[in-house]
């Protein structure tokens, strides 16, 4: 993993869409629901003969008929979140100008304000969205699984490490998602679209 450079999604909209849309659900089934979000609403492209999607707007949100939306597979209570923060997003009262005059608490704290948005998904949004190394989602059951996996004989206690990694704790959330990925065979693999058809790019 040496040489590892954090990732992160184009732009706060897309943080808040992966962070609530994987909320509560296995990743196959987010990103399968994702997936089918980016091809209903995206704006088709095709590249070297390769269909690619258009990452859709907050605008196209909260454009869209409902039923499309029941149709992704987003449950009621998301898509009702989805539309609080896409009206945000749109009206300027979230940003990533805004939060970035804020530290990381406060800035967990203000997304938080938006129902629907908890301290799980704020520290996912702060991480992947914003490159908030000194953020770490605790709450995230597959973080706790990840590390039985590496460390099986022994008892980690994860409060305590990651304290001793602050402030670049978020590093830790990625290197055990590689973990997982290695342990399955899944680094270097290509990405298998649960379509069968080419994954979104970031507008």
């Amino acid at each position: 993993m040496r040489g590892l450079k954090p990732p992160r999604y184009a732009c706060l909209w897309e943080a808040f869409v992966n962070a609530i849309v994987f909320q509560q659900v296995s990743l196959a089934a987010a990103s399968a629901i994702t997936q089918r979000l980016v091809v209903a609403l995206g704006a088709p492209l095709l590249y070297a003969g390769v269909p690619l999607y258009v990452f859709p707007s907050a605008e196209q949100v909260l454009g869209a008929d409902d039923a499309l939306l029941h149709a992704t597979g987003l449950s009621a209570s998301k898509r009702v979140t989805l539309r609080r923060v896409a009206t945000a997003i749109v009206a300027g009262s979230m940003s990533e100008r805004l939060l970035a005059a804020c530290t990381s608490p406060q800035a967990a704290a203000r997304l938080s304000e938006i129902k629907g948005i908890g301290p799980w998904s704020a520290a996912v949004i702060l991480l992947r969205g914003l490159g908030r190394l000194d953020v770490f989602p605790a709450n995230d059951s597959s973080v706790r699984r990840n590390i039985v996996m590496m460390a099986p004989s022994q008892r980690v206690d994860l409060v305590r490490t990651v304290a001793a990694l602050q402030p670049q704790q978020g590093l830790l959330y990625y290197h055990l998602l590689l973990a997982r990925l290695e342990a399955r065979g899944g680094l270097g693999a290509a990405s298998v679209s649960a379509l069968g058809r080419a994954p979104a790019i970031s507008s």
